[in-house]
Formats: C-alpha cells, sequence, structure tokens
C-alpha cells in the first residue's frame, strides 16, 4: 500500500488540476477518463473469448493485468487472471481438467463412493485385465480358468454327505446352485455305462475279465476246460498198450473272441495204475515233455486263432513216452489215465 496518504483511494486521476487556477472542460474530462487503479488495486472487465473482439488486451492496456476477466463464453461465467511467463494469456482460475495430482489431495481425505463412475449391476471395482488402471469388470472377468482351487471352496458344510472326502462339486440343472455329492453309478452315461450285473460277483465267474469287443465292454471267461471227448483221449490198442493214431487233431474252442495271448496245453493225469507215470490224480504235465517211442521227438504240436486252440498229434508207430514223475524215467502212458487240459488267455 503506498505510504504518505491520509486516506488510501482506490483510483488515480488521470489529470491532476491541484496546481491550475482553473481547468478548463477538457481537462476536467481527461482526469476522469483516465482514471485508473492504485498499483495494489484491480477490478474486473467482462467479455467473451468465442472472439478475438471480447477478449481483453492487456498487452495494448497494460492496465487490465490487475484485472480479472470474467469470460461468458460459459455459464456461469469463467472467471481468468493474466498470466505472464513462458506463456502469456489469460488463464482459468477454476481448477483445469487433470490439473489434480496426487499431491494435491489430502492422504487422509475419504472419497465417497458415490464420487466415482458407477459400473453396471453386480460389477466390482478391481484393476483391469492388463493390470495396467482400474476398472468395474464383472465376475466372469475376474477369474480365469483354474484360478479357484479345490482348496479354496468349503467342503467342511458338503450338504448330506457323511464322507466329504470322497465327494464331489457337481451342477444340478434344474437347481440354480452347485452342490457337493457323493459319486453315484447313475451319472455316468448309460451308452458307455457297465452294469452292476457284469461288475458285481453276482454277474460273474471266478477269472472273468472285461474287455472291448470292438463294439462294446462284455465280460469274457477264459477257457479252461477239461476234456471229457473220447476223440481227444488218447485211444487204448493191444491188450492196454498205448497206440498213437496218426494225424489225430483235436480242436478246443476258447470264445475269447480274438487270438489268444497266452495258451498252454498240458495232460491232466486223470487215474492211477498202469500207464500213470507215477503222477497223482489231477498232476498236470506239460505236453511238450511227451515223446514218441520211436525216436524220442516231440508227440504233439499246438496252434491258435481266434476261434480255438488246436492240438495235434504227430503221426508216427509206437506209443507215447512221459519222463516218470519219480524215477526220470521213460514210461509208457495209458490213455485212459490222461486227458487234455488247455489254458486260453487274453
Amino acid at each position: 500500500m503506498p505510504t504518505g496518504l491520509v486516506t488510501p483511494y482506490d483510483f488515480e486521476i488521470g489529470f491532476d488540476p491541484s496546481s491550475a487556477n482553473a481547468i478548463t472542460l477538457t481537462q476536467l474530462l481527461q482526469a476522469i477518463n483516465q482514471i485508473v487503479p492504485l498499483s495494489y488495486i484491480g477490478g474486473v472487465v467482462a467479455g467473451n473469448s468465442a472472439t478475438a473482439a471480447g477478449i481483453p488486451d492487456p498487452v495494448t492496456y497494460p492496465r487490465l493485468t490487475k484485472y480479472i476477466f470474467l469470460d461468458f463464453i460459459t455459464d456461469p461465467p469463467t472467471p481468468k487472471y493474466w498470466k505472464v511467463g513462458a506463456t502469456t494469456g489469460w488463464t482459468a482460475v477454476t481448477v483445469a481438467a487433470l490439473s489434480l495430482t496426487n499431491a494435491q489431495i489430502s492422504a487422509t481425505a475419504d472419497i465417497e463412493i458415490t464420487k466415482l463412475l458407477k459400473g453396471s449391476a453386480r460389477q466390482v471395482l478391481a484393476t483391469d485385465l492388463a493390470g495396467a488402471t482400474t476398472a468395474w469388470l464383472g465376475l466372469a472377468q475376474l477369474l480365469n480358468t483354474g484360478d479357484v482351487g479345490l482348496n479354496i471352496i468349503e467342503v467342511a458344510s458338503a450338504p448330506g454327505q457323511a464322507a466329504p472326502a470322497v465327494n464331489y462339486l457337481t451342477q444340478n440343472p434344474n437347481q440354480p446352485l452347485t452342490s457337493w455329492r457323493a459319486p453315484l453309478f447313475s451319472d455316468f452315461p448309460a451308452a458307455t455305462q457297465l452294469t452292476l450285473a457284469q461288475l458285481g460277483a453276482g454277474g460273474a465267474s471266478i477269472n472273468d475279465r472285461v474287455r472291448f469287443n470292438g463294439s462294446s465292454w462284455v465280460v469274457n471267461t477264459p477257457f479252461n476246460g477239461l476234456s471229457s471227448d473220447a476223440s481227444k483221449v488218447i485211444a487204448v490198442q493191444n491188450g492196454g498198450n498205448p497206440s498213437i493214431t496218426a494225424n489225430l487233431t483235436t480242436q478246443f474252442v476258447h470264445g475269447l473272441g480274438a487270438l489268444p495271448r497266452f495258451v498252454r496245453v498240458v495232460g491232466v493225469c486223470v487215474g492211477t495204475g498202469a500207464g500213470d507215470g507215477g503222477y497223482s490224480v489231477n498232476d498236470e504235465v506239460e505236453i511238450t515233455t511227451f515223446m514218441t517211442h520211436t525216436n524220442l521227438r516231440p508227440v504233439f504240436h499246438v496252434r491258435s486263432n481266434s476261434t480255438y486252440v488246436e492240438v495235434g498229434v504227430k503221426g508216427d508207430d509206437g506209443g507215447i513216452y512221459v519222463m516218470g514223475k519219480a524215477t526220470y524215467a521213460v514210461i509208457d502212458i495209458a490213455a485212459a489215465m490222461w486227458k487234455y487240459k488247455v489254458y486260453a488267455s487274453m
């Protein structure tokens, strides 16, 4: 504030007539028209910056630098001040867009949710999918497949199940929510399921196998039969001495529906007496150990296909030897004491 003034008036006169005895009308008008605010006093000038004519010009009229420019380009008008520096021009007194920074916001300020742009129904405010900013996201956008492990899902309150450890989470299309339940055999598609009769003991026999026959799963009982057909027994001739019938071939239908992976043919002792080789009833001897009398060569050959196991007897004369159970000497077998037994399986 200037010193030396008795009363601090707001304006300076444009012409000081105090030294003149009389002033002219021109001098009076000059004193009035050139009145300006004191150096520490400003004012208000109005205009509309939509046109150049509506913008005050402090460059031409320096006194206007002390004025507030009330710009009617907006409603309500925007107050502006004359900014001199790197850029010369009128600057809005109001807060400009994007002008607030974190440093200008109080660290203890509570920003209410009503001050934020609302999202859609049931959305939550979270970082966006790129992690670069925040955004309103729906529940389906918050999680990726596999984000929620089973260890995150509450299992202690699994409804209606005594043993939650064996339950699984399922969704019933007739209900709005998923639930824990024990697995049921009926859960599996009927077109591909095995029936309980096929899996339970009531629908199977000992050593049964479940196999795929090319179109469906079936139960199959591997062949394990003791021959009782007379044509499968070595003929007895000449007063009880065993004799080989040349080129005798016997076929055992195995029922596997495919070529067996395992085939075993044995001779089974079915009686005791002369020609039993010292074996007991139900003892089994591999047919590869039986030999011809004439030259001690193998007697049998075995061939398999998808339908049967074929056992053939070599054409020869004489009889058939088997190594004795206790003496390890060759002994003539009696046909009535021995029968085939065939094993075949997948």
